[in-house]
């Protein structure tokens, strides 16, 4: 049986002051009841500044915070500390309840109309607490982030504005990244619990509590919205995937939404902190006194729509990540990166290395492993090559994706990351300006979209890649026909007449054996072939397997972009062997 809460009465008023717990002395702490969605009583906490009261109670803007998840409410309360006194704010610090759990809730759609029923059940519950209907806000991290992201998508006429830090966007993706975390096993039980099942089982179940489902209507909602996430958060993992592609669809649906995103390396949500952060997002929506300072921000020359700065080196260069946009490749994309060199000005036009990586794999190889920024850095300070854009776009649905730069993933690149990149930023929109380069099956990418794309790539470069087609990724159910368009020794034979004419350049590079069907002698074999046709190759061979990866990225770009350096030396911090590699160097 449902029960109507009581109204309350003057001589004992529902809401009291909680004192368990010391607060700033200049804010005060009240608890209500509420009824939520189905039925249970559920506390909320509602942060005042001390002097506000029945005697004294102008309209005040209101934040409501649903808190992360597995944390009560009442701990939600203390990240706030004495900022709504500084404001004037109100806070409300709801416990929730989703379909099982009050503390994992994940977005379930009763939490989320619970949560637009804030100022409603405040008006009743506190009649003397009064709220401005036009400043009403959301603030919330982690699964606060992402229910404050549900909450603009389904109550857009509510909010002023919003703010998600580290949030959950993509709940599938977290039930898939658990077994990643602490416990892992445990919140994937309490995820089914929660939701009715797996993402297998019941995606749709998962995609209702995902805001990168409700990306369109949060595009299109109008309330000011701030995102903040970090490119080290170990809570929710890969927040390029999750929060950080909410923005790019945010973008792409409607370019001119209110929208911030704020990206950085702090750990999981510590950003939104009475003493971090926190207290500048409010700036920007009125809510404290000052003005926060970001007005110069997309100014810079570097910036790129989509893609925030994860690095800024102490050589000059900047390296960015975002996903570069086409609808009509697979999706959701992966994000790549950018990276843009010392000095980066508009005025003037760069050419372009686009860097393909290896399967299974990702983007991040070139980073992470190759510090392709700290090299770029050394070797355009140094003189030994000329300013250049380097574009790293991914292929596959994740990580895991075995398979081939081809089929849907060739058209991606050469249809929609090219013209992208020429559009965004001040290239050299020829072939003569654009170098496709790989590594491994990025390799055999680099060569088979070479060859079928030779008006768009002017130079070509394989890096221990291979050059017979296997049946794997689009090619493991394909026919003769299709396997005999991607075989790089066929193509080769049939346009060497138009590769001479428009004077495409080869580079191959070669360690040791590096599985079991790649082989050195088929890079050999390859270049000799080359030769025979009266095409310009340079082959370079790397006896050993240590740094081999480092040592080819740095001679492929000294050959690309100046003169080939006889030693190879690497860049500080490169992770490189500082053993000598012996190589030998073959070029018509």
């Amino acid at each position: 049986m449902l029960l109507t809460p009581p109204p309350p009465q003057p001589a004992r008023p529902v809401a009291a002051v909680v004192e368990r717990h010391r607060l700033p002395s200049d804010v005060r702490l009240l608890v209500v009841r509420y009824r939520a969605w189905d039925g249970r009583i559920r506390p909320a906490y509602v942060l005042l500044p001390r002097w506000y009261g029945p005697e004294r109670n102008p309209p005040l803007p209101r934040v409501i915070s649903p808190h992360g998840r597995g944390v009560p409410a009442r701990s939600n309360a203390h990240i706030w500390g004495d900022l709504p006194a500084h404001g004037p704010f109100a806070v409300v610090n709801p416990e929730g309840q989703g379909r099982r759990f009050a503390l994992y809730s994940w977005g379930d759609a009763g939490q989320i109309d619970d949560l637009a029923r804030m100022p409603t059940i405040l008006r009743r519950r506190l009649p003397w607490l009064r709220i401005d209907p036009r400043r009403i806000y959301a603030f919330g991290g982690s699964m606060g982030g992402q229910e404050t992201l549900l909450l603009v998508a389904r109550f857009p006429h509510l909010l002023a504005g919003a703010a998600a830090f580290d949030a959950d966007t993509d709940l599938a993706m977290r039930y898939r990244d658990f077994p990643l975390l602490p416990f892992g096993t445990y919140l994937q039980w309490v995820a089914r619990e929660e939701v009715g099942g797996t993402p297998s089982g019941d995606p749709r179940a998962y995609a209702v509590r995902s805001p990168l489902d409700d990306a369109r209507a949060i595009a299109g909602s109008g309330v000011p919205l701030q995102l903040w996430w970090s490119t080290k958060d170990q809570i929710v993992v890969d927040q390029a995937r999750q929060t950080g592609l909410l923005y790019h669809l945010i973008e792409r649906d409607e370019p001119r939404a209110p929208v911030w995103q704020f990206v950085g390396t702090w750990k999981h949500t510590a950003e939104m902190r009475w003493f971090r952060r926190l207290p500048f997002a409010l700036q920007l929506f009125g809510l404290l006194p000052g003005s926060p300072h970001i007005a110069t921000a997309p100014l810079s020359p570097v910036a790129v729509p989509g893609f925030t700065i994860v690095e800024s080196g102490a050589g000059g260069g900047t390296l960015l990540r975002g996903v570069f946009p086409d609808a009509r490749a697979p999706q959701p994309l992966r994000p790549g990166f950018l990276y843009l060199p010392p000095g980066f000005d508009r005025g003037r036009r760069y050419p372009v290395v686009y860097l393909l990586h290896g399967m299974p794999g990702a983007p991040d190889e070139y980073v992470n492993s190759l510090h392709i920024d700290s090299l770029a850095d050394h070797l355009i300070t140094s003189g030994a090559i000329e300013p250049f854009i380097a574009v790293v776009p991914a292929a596959g649905p994740d990580v895991h994706y075995n398979g081939e730069w081809a089929g849907p993933w060739e058209d991606y690149l050469v249809h929609g990351v090219v013209p992208w990149v020429d559009a965004h930023l001040p290239t050299v929109p020829t072939a003569a300006g654009r170098t496709l380069a790989g590594l491994s099956a990025g390799g055999f990418g680099a060569v088979d979209i070479g060859l079928r794309s030779a008006s768009v790539f002017g130079r070509i470069e394989s890096w221990s890649g291979y050059v017979r087609v296997l049946h794997d990724g689009p090619f493991k159910h394909a026919d003769p026909k299709t396997l005999a368009a991607n075989d790089p020794v066929r193509l080769l034979s049939l346009e060497a007449a138009q590769l001479r004419v428009l004077g495409t350049k080869f580079f191959l590079g070669s360690g040791p054996n590096h599985s079991h069907w790649f082989k050195e002698q088929e890079t050999v074999d390859f270049a000799a072939r080359l030769r025979r046709l009266h095409l310009p190759v340079a082959l370079r061979l790397f006896p050993t397997r240590k740094g081999e990866w480092l040592d080819q990225l740095q001679a492929g770009l000294e050959w690309a972009l100046g003169r080939p350096q006889t030693s190879l030396v690497p860049p500080p911090h490169s992770g490189s062997s500082s053993t000598p590699t012996a190589s030998a160097t073959l070029l018509t």
